[in-house]
């Protein structure tokens, strides 16, 4: 057998599915449905199997292992520790694998994939996705589709490609378009393949415009700006770079200027700029205040979402998911210690650059010399940090599988130029290395496996109930399945207690069994996730069909606790005290609920029991007589 064949084999495929990972997330939705990240995780172990598979094929095994590699090493095993300790098991466990899944690609692109042969593969197959899902946007633009995919459109006249969101899209194309614009000028491709980069990122640009992303916009601007600000520094770049920036710009205004709906987003944020601001501040300001009870912790892994009711701000009434600010969303789910840990990652990065920056970029006279590929990644990757780093600032993009995995991967292939500054960080891998290397990722590997058939089998039925008539007895079927598969999935207990509330609230015989059914399903959603207050909330609603008003109280009061500033919970308070004709304590609560919400056509309930209540207190007015 020849060893380095097989080796090689075992290389070029772990660079195909590292591809396929970077295909598959961006083009089903970023990787963001459950769906789209069980196929990356599946992946993702594939990748590991290989690697495996090369540490035992020869008898020296060599890897990179820089210093950096152990904030990633130790925030792993912080990640692995608050999943243990985390309140919610269920969301922390689905943070965790994504975490385990970066690390992994982390590892796996450092140590297999450093040839200057498979970074360049990586980026040109990088730049070509750009321009398609880029093409895409932009006929979504033109046609006004109402589709993402199969997906309805919410963003439109936007585009988002297949990203669904355009602020993503936007965080996507950020990252490669200053890639592209390096590799046209420096990297050693072909002339007829630098004219395909150029159309490339003619076609990614027109892409950012369609998004009409302002924090893309700037974002892409400023990494631009670098990138052409050090072409422009050498003498050779200078003309042909400040040639290429000012087509880009003209380009650009070209683009802004037929954009009706763009020109409208930028008057109107600049019109209410003080509204804008103060809404995404207010969501930045609960999430601080989540951060500031748990300080050194955090909340828990992915724990931001579940706690938000609990410290919302009473203007923002809709559930943002995220904090839409990467760095205070880290602080707020992993406190000062893992916020540390990832500015102690990214600091040693950026000494990293620095120390090898001169290794890498020509210098004075080598510009006579032939283009470099290194030269044109290590500033390409500094382009696509930089324009991540500040979008990060107003958006989630490093919540979005896809984007969080290029820049994984981009940091991976950026580590491994060190090689070009010294050679002290390769380490031979011996016997008692590889053995312990192997058990720790073929575990990895075991857990990647379960969880995805495991999600699988789970999302498979939540599909099946998706598809059934809502609140259906097949509907409660499947989620049952669901259930027994997942059983730590508090949405689903949560969704099976509605539909037999809803059913003990229509015309049947015997109500009250159906009611307790439901009670118990909330039961089990309570122990499952604590912090949701419409467990809570529909339990006492469930009191109130037993006409066990005195006891429904308190539990309306946990839910209030939980989500104060929420309509939704004032309002059916309010709710509560008119099924016990207590109209005097119904109105304030009801009036709460519609200054907290006044729009009529969502908030339902406050308006219509308000009239109920206010037409009552009139009839009782009328019928009071004074004693004379």
């Amino acid at each position: 057998m020849n060893v380095d064949k097989v080796d090689n084999l075992l290389e070029k495929s772990i660079l195909a599915v590292v591809l396929g990972i970077l295909v598959w997330g961006p083009i089903y939705l970023g990787g963001a449905t459950r769906t789209g990240f069980l196929g990356i995780m599946a992946l993702t172990t594939l990748a590991l199997l290989l690697w495996v598979g090369r540490l035992w094929v020869k008898k020296e095994f060599h890897i990179l292992v820089p210093a950096i590699i152990w904030p990633v090493v130790i925030f792993t095993a912080y990640a692995v520790f608050r999943y243990f300790t985390a309140p919610v098991e269920y969301v922390a466990r689905w943070e965790i694998l994504r975490v385990l899944v970066y690390a992994a690609l982390f590892f796996i692109v450092l140590a297999n994939l450093y040839r200057q042969s498979s970074i360049e593969f990586i980026v040109s197959t990088l730049i070509f996705l750009g321009a398609i899902i880029a093409g895409y946007a932009g006929l979504q633009y033109l046609t006004g589709a109402e589709h993402v995919l199969w997906f309805k459109n919410s963003y439109a006249p936007r585009a988002g490609g297949t990203f669904y969101c355009p602020n993503h899209l936007a965080g996507f194309l950020e990252l490669i378009i200053p890639l592209a614009i390096a590799f046209i000028f420096s990297g050693r491709q072909s002339p007829t393949m630098k004219v395909l980069y150029g159309y490339a990122v003619l076609l990614m640009l027109a892409g950012m415009v369609v998004t009409i992303s302002r924090g893309g916009w700037v974002a892409c601007g400023i990494s631009l700006v670098l990138v052409f600000g050090i072409l422009a520094w050498q003498r050779v770049y200078r003309i042909p770079a400040l040639v290429m920036a000012t087509i880009i710009v003209a380009i650009g205004v070209y683009l802004y200027s037929k954009n009706l709906h763009a020109q409208i987003r930028i008057e109107r944020s600049i019109e209410t700029f003080e509204f804008d601001r103060d809404a995404r501040t207010l969501v930045w300001k609960s999430a601080l205040d989540m951060w500031s009870d748990h300080k050194w912790l955090g909340v828990g892994p992915g724990h931001f979402d579940v706690r938000f009711r609990e410290y919302r701000h009473q203007l923002v009434q809709q559930r943002p998911g995220w904090v839409h600010n990467d760095y205070i969303q880290t602080l707020t789910e992993w406190g000062i210690v893992g916020a540390s840990i990832v500015l102690v990652w990214l600091g040693m990065l950026i000494s990293l650059v620095i120390r090898m920056w001169r290794f890498v970029v020509k210098q004075g006279d080598d510009f006579s010399r032939p283009s470099s590929n290194r030269f044109a990644f290590v500033l390409g990757a500094c382009g696509a940090f930089t324009a991540i780093l500040i979008h990060s600032y107003v958006d989630f993009n490093m919540h979005i599988p896809a984007n969080a995995i290029l820049v994984i991967v981009l940091g991976g292939l950026l580590v491994s130029h060190v090689r070009f500054a010294t050679e002290r960080y390769w380490r031979t891998i011996h016997m008692h290395g590889r053995v312990g290397l192997t058990i720790i990722v073929l575990g990895l590997c075991l857990v990647f496996v379960t969880q995805t058939i495991r999600g699988g089998r789970e999302q498979f039925w939540q599909t099946q109930a998706e598809k059934a008539s809502r609140y259906s007895s097949a509907q409660v079927e499947a989620l049952r399945k669901a259930f027994e598969i997942e059983p730590r999935n508090f949405d689903t207990a949560y969704i099976i207690g509605e539909a037999y509330r809803v059913l003990a609230m229509s015309d049947i015989a015997d109500p009250e069994p159906v009611v307790r059914e439901a009670m118990q399903w909330y039961e089990r959603a309570m122990q499952l996730n604590p912090y949701d207050p419409y467990n809570y909330l529909r339990y006492g609603m469930c009191l109130d069909l037993l006409e066990r008003y005195h006891e429904a109280e308190s539990w309306l009061a946990k839910a209030v606790d939980l989500d104060p500033n929420g309509y939704y919970v004032v309002g059916h308070v309010g709710w509560h005290y008119a099924q016990v004709r207590n109209y005097a304590a119904a109105k304030p609560w009801l009036e709460r609920s519609r200054r907290l919400l006044p729009q009529r056509d969502v908030n339902t309930i406050a308006y219509s029991y308000l009239n109920i209540v206010d037409r009552r207190l009139q009839e009782f007015a009328l019928s009071f007589k004074p004693v004379r």
